[in-house]
Parts: structure tokens; sequence; C-alpha cells
């Protein structure tokens, strides 16, 4: 099938398959995980021949003329027919290329309607451009591929997930249908290994394959090559994310090892499982897959749990409580309640309101650390489960803080939901916790993680930062004020639509903090967010994180990512905290060295987008020079439709921001954005020679 292939294009962003079964193969990778996993992959299935591509643009023409990757579809539609020496027929099903294919000597019939109305057994192979296939439809083509048909099917497998609503990988149809071939779609994104799609000239790496993967950690793992350790694993998690339950050929081995070796998998900070231990943490994949099948009854605290996120004190007894949940109020809603490892849990609600989108959560540490190096606590321990019925049993094996998902759009009112068998830890609502039970008894209550919040912010961190914790009140109305001054740089309401969150773990996916919902820390950082003196004084990574939460595509162009998230820090600090911006050591401080280096070395574009704290320093100078008022007027004149249309890209971004920036302060700041080297062009520049030019004072010259 490769013979004269040397690249194939990439249509969109192709995903990624995994090959499992016995007669199963890689045909073409891409980069996936710093490894390597199938874009297009084949198998026998008795009689029967299959091939797959991982986007379903390659059943396309337009994909077909790019590279190679006419000849590679060609070659697969000859091969899955049998390879015999007349031109195959060849169904042609969701997709533009039957003209094409003809034009190439196949004999291509286009099937417009149905799939059950053609007759298969008039055809040699059937191509799929990504149909949606009834059960009927799979069932026919089962029936002919065990026939001895051939099957070519193309598939965004990634996008079918996203829109799933709540199918697993394997239940998709094309998954079920090439099962007995050991083949599988993915949810993952291939990355391209070459030009706008993948190199095919080398042949893939025999570890590529799951079961061979299995066979070599199986035989002695310690023996691989660290880069050899990672395409074991991210070959057999991906595999072990799409198999199906009566999958013959690896589920039953790593099943057998899983019981062999369950009593190992137990992951803490002091005994991470590291990227050597490759069995065990495909064994924890395993895991953690089967504790999503087990019913709630069945489920047992997981080792690993007592450490993180921990286990409840001797004596706790869960409780009953009724909860009032406030409708208007999209996303996570704290209860107060936690989880114990292992036990069950029931949520009872009003009828009328089952299958309206709610969920149950358990945990706050939504982090899957799975592509990391070590695992300080299991991969994956929190989950979310929806509400579809009057009454919903729920268990986690790790345990965790209790939420109600709110999704948005609802009718606003009150709703109430009765949890059964959780146990009561601190929780503390600005404005509705009395702070005289909070001291006498809430923040004592026995569940291990506590919640902090307000309409504004909610905290999630260990129950012992707050124990001693005399004025929550207090810390809260700071948290608003911080999140008021944010929401005033972009000119946007002080209410918002759901509180930002931040939660403290014990190992997050990405750097010592990341921004999102919630916004992750590192543990060392949960004490912080409770410790008002400590946030009055000011704390960057924090305020930096929440940035990150308020920033604009229309004005966060290429290189400014980490900038303009802490332009917000900036404010925070001089607004809130008291303190000088130019003061703080290692951000603006050192701006004007940075800038005179910057200068000296010709002031390229590329080193400003280098170093994210030089090119705040000239969002500093800006401020400076024109006051806070200017800078806000600017970003509310993002959503003033009058003064035109939205930037597409980055060009663009970067001419709106000069051409809006010198308008609101009155001053051409061309040669400004020039000296910097911010790339604006000619046509942005010549707009403004009607204004006065503006450089800060003691600029200096390269």
């Amino acid at each position: 099938m490769l013979e004269g292939v040397a690249h194939i294009c990439a249509p969109g962003s192709p995903g990624a398959m995994v090959a499992y079964g016995k007669d199963a193969f890689a045909l073409v990778v891409g980069e996936f995980g710093g490894a390597r996993a199938a874009v297009v992959a084949a198998a026998r299935a008795g009689s029967g021949r299959v091939v797959g591509f991982a986007h379903d643009g390659y059943a396309y023409r337009g994909a077909a003329e790019k590279f190679d990757t006419g000849k590679l579809l060609l070659a697969a539609l000859r091969w899955a027919a049998g390879g015999q020496g007349r031109a195959p027929r060849v169904l042609v099903w969701g997709c533009d290329s039957a003209a094409w294919l003809s034009e190439k000597g196949l004999k291509a019939t286009p099937q417009a309607g149905a799939l059950a109305q053609a007759r298969l057994s008039d055809f040699d192979v059937v191509l799929l451009g990504n149909p949606g296939l009834s059960e009927a439809e799979v069932q026919a083509l089962a029936k002919y591929l065990r026939a001895g048909g051939g099957i070519v099917a193309a598939q965004t497998a990634w996008g079918w997930q996203q829109g799933a609503h709540g199918q697993t990988l394997q239940e998709n149809a094309l998954n079920r249908l090439f099962a007995a071939a050991g083949l599988a779609w993915t949810g993952a994104i291939s990355g391209q290994t070459a030009p706008e799609g993948y190199d095919a000239s080398a042949k893939p790496a025999p570890l590529v394959h799951a079961l061979a993967a299995l066979d070599a950690i199986g035989k002695s793992a310690a023996a691989l090559a660290p880069e050899e350790r990672k395409q074991a694993e991210v070959s057999l998690g991906l595999a072990l994310a799409c198999t199906p339950a009566d999958d013959p050929w690896l589920e039953p081995r790593v099943r057998a090892l899983l019981e062999q070796h369950r009593a190992e998998l137990v992951a803490t900070p002091e005994q991470p499982i590291r990227a050597e231990s490759v069995l065990l943490r495909v064994l924890a994949r395993l895991e953690l897959r089967e504790l999503e099948r087990t019913k709630p009854l069945s489920v047992r605290a997981q080792p690993s749990a007592a450490s993180f996120p921990g286990a409840l004190p001797a004596g706790a007894a869960p409780v009953t409580k009724k909860l009032e949940i406030d409708l208007a109020v999209p996303g996570w809603q704290s209860t107060g309640l936690y989880a114990g490892p292992g036990a069950a849990i029931t949520v009872d609600l009003a009828r009328e309101l089952t299958g309206k989108g709610l969920a149950l959560r358990i945990g706050c540490h939504t982090d899957a650390l799975f592509e990391l190096d070590a695992w300080p606590r299991m991969p994956e321990i929190s989950r979310s489960w929806p509400l579809a019925q009057a009454t919903t049993q729920v268990a986690s094996a790790f345990g965790g803080a209790v939420y109600v998902e709110v999704p948005e759009g609802l009718q606003p009112g009150t709703l109430q939901v009765l949890v059964r068998g959780a146990y009561e830890a601190p929780l503390f609502v600005r404005g509705k916790t009395s702070l005289e039970e909070w001291r006498k008894s809430i923040r004592l209550r026995p569940g291990p993680w506590a919640e902090i919040g307000s309409s504004k912010i909610f905290l999630s961190v260990p129950s012992a930062c707050v124990r001693t914790l005399e004025d929550p009140e207090a810390l809260m109305a700071f948290w608003d004020k911080v999140s008021d001054a944010m929401r005033d740089l972009v000119s946007k309401p002080h209410e918002r639509l759901r509180p930002e969150r931040f939660a403290a773990d014990v190992e997050i996916s990405a750097g010592y903090m990341h921004s999102g919902y919630p916004i992750m820390t590192h543990a060392d950082a949960g004490p912080w967010m409770v410790d008002l003196a400590h946030l009055q004084a000011g704390d960057w990574g924090l305020f930096h994180e929440l940035g990150h939460n308020h920033q604009d595509g229309r004005w966060t162009f290429g290189g400014t990512g980490e900038v303009t998230n802490n332009v917000f820090v900036l404010y925070v600090l001089e607004t809130l905290c008291g303190v000088d911006p130019a003061g703080v050591q290692g951000a603006i401080a050192e701006g004007p060295k940075k800038l005179e280096e910057h200068l000296a070395q010709g002031a390229s574009f590329e080193h400003w987008c280098a170093d994210p704290f030089l090119a705040l320093y000239m969002y500093h100078q800006l401020v400076q020079g024109f006051g806070w008022d200017v800078y806000k007027r600017v970003i509310a004149g993002y959503d003033d439709a009058t003064l035109g249309p939205a930037p597409q890209n980055d060009e663009q971004a970067r001419d709106q921001w000069m051409l809006r920036y010198s308008r609101t302060s009155g001053h051409n700041l061309a040669p400004f954005f020039r000296a910097w080297g911010v790339p604006v062009s000619d046509g942005a520049c010549a707009a403004l020679l009607d204004l006065p030019g503006w450089m800060p004072a003691g600029f200096p010259t390269r």
C-alpha cells in the first residue's frame, strides 16, 4: 500500500488510530505525546480487510489531490478489495470522491441514499466518508466484512467525541464495526511529521502496535530505552481507551496482569508512579476504566485515595442533607459535602428536573496526569454523573468534594436536592454563612477538603488550611475586590454569570499553575489563597492565572498570551495592594534594562515575543503615559461595533491595538510601536499622521 507513497497531507487536524488486533498494523504515523500514533492503519478481519484513516477528509477528492495522499487511498482500496488484478468495484458513501476514483481507473459508484438500499455483495470494497451509521447499517457492513468484503473508512473521532453526548469510544459505530479487525479510532489528535502532513516513507516502529507494546513491557520494561517505554505506554493507553469489553486480544492479558499487580497501584507524593514503571502506568489506565464501569455499591476505595485527596477521620459519620441549588448560576455549585472514597451516595431530585443536564460531580481535581513523568496521585480522580433520574446513586473510588453541576440556560429558580451518604465538610459562602457558626463548628467539619467562596470567587483547599481561619468574610471581601478590579479593567459588570474557581492539587497537568475552570495550583498555594495578609501584599501567580481567564483574543495577539493577563496583575497590585509595579522584581523593575538590551540587539519582534516581561514593560509604558482610564476605554471599545469589525488575524489585531490606543489617547503611537519592533502596517501608521507623536520620556535610542 505504501509503494511510491512518501508524503500524505493533513486535511484539518487528523486524529489517531490504534492497532490492537493480531492481524492489524499501522501504515502512517503522526506525533502524539512524545511518541507516535497511527494516522492510517489496516487489518485483516478473517477473510475481509479494512483500512482506517484518522480524518474524514481523507475520503474526499480535495485531500486525494495533495502530495501522495491519492496514491495511498487508491492502494488502500485495491488492498481492501483483495488485491485482485481487475479494477475493484467501489461503493462510495458519504464523500465526493467517486468521480475522481473513476478517473483513476476504479469502478466507483456513489451511493446517494441510505446504505441499507445498496446491494453490498455487488461491490469489492466500500469507501465510507464518515457517515452516520445506523445500527442496521453497522450490522450489514459487519456481515459484508465476514463474507470477505473490504471496507475503507475515514473518520475524525475526536470531533465525533465532542458531540457524542456521553457515548464512549467503544460505542462509536466505526469502532464497533472494526473491532473484529482489532483497529480503533481514538479521541486523540496527531501532530504532523512533515510539512502540511505526514512522512509516510518510514516504517512505523513495532511498539506502535499495542500487542507488541504489551509483549515488550511484559518481558522486561527495564530493558527498554526511555523512548521505547514512552511509545509502549502511549500505544497501550490509546488502545485501552477504545478496546471493547469483549476484545479477545489485548484486554484479557492486561486484566490478568492487573489482578496480579493491583496492590502495587498506589501513587503518593512520597512514592509516585514514575515513567520507568510503565507496566503499572498501563495497568492504572485499565483500573480507572474498570472503575467507570463498576456499579456504585461495588466500588471500593482505591488505596491512593488515603494519601490524596485524603481519608476521612475516624468516627466521621455520613449525613442526609437537603440542598438548595440556584438554577440561575451555571457551573459547579458547592454543597459542603464530601464523598468518602468507595462510599456510595444517593441523590434525589424532583422528577421534572431530570434530564435537564444537571449532574453530580465528585472531586475538584480535574487535571489528568497521564502525560507526566511522575504521578504523585492517580492520574484521574474527578468524575461527574448525569442526574437523569429522580434517584441517582454514585460512588468514587477516590472520594472528593461534592458539587451539583448546573448547565447554562435553565429557567431561573431554586432546586431542592436531597443527598444521602456523604460527609459534611467546611463550607463558607460570603453573605450566606454565619461567622459565628463558622468559628464554632463549620470549619471543624470532618471532610478533608474545604470550600471558601462568594458569588465571584471560590477556593478549594485542604481543610487543614482553614481550621484556624477566623475571618473568611474579610478574606472573601478582598477576593471580591480582586474580581471587581479585573472586571473594571475590561469594563464588565462586577457580578458574574458564575464564580471563578481555584483548586489546589498535589500535581497539575502543566506548569506551576494554570488557568481554566477551575484555575489549578500546586498544593503549596493552598495556604496562600486563604491568607489575607499575603494576598493584600500581592500574589503574582494567583492574580496572573485569574488574569488569563479575562483575556480576549481581539486584543491578545500572537506573542501576548503571557502578557495581557499580567496587565491585570499590575492593575490589582497598584489599585488594591498599594504595590508600585516598578518595584516588582523580575517584572517591571527590570524593564528599562531589558528594553536597552532589546534595542541593542535590533528590537526584533521574535525577541519581544519570547520575553513576556519585556513585552509587559511596553504595556506598562503606555499605562504610565496615559493612565488606566485610557487602557480601560481602549478595551471597552472592542465591544463598540461602530468602531469597526473585530480583527480576524494577528496582523489586524496589532494594527487595531495601535490604532485604537492612538485614537483613545489622542497621540500617534506608530513611532512607539515601531521602536519596540512590534510589526504594524504602513496603512495603519499612515492613518495616524493627523495626531501628535508620542514617545515615553527618556526612551533609549538604538
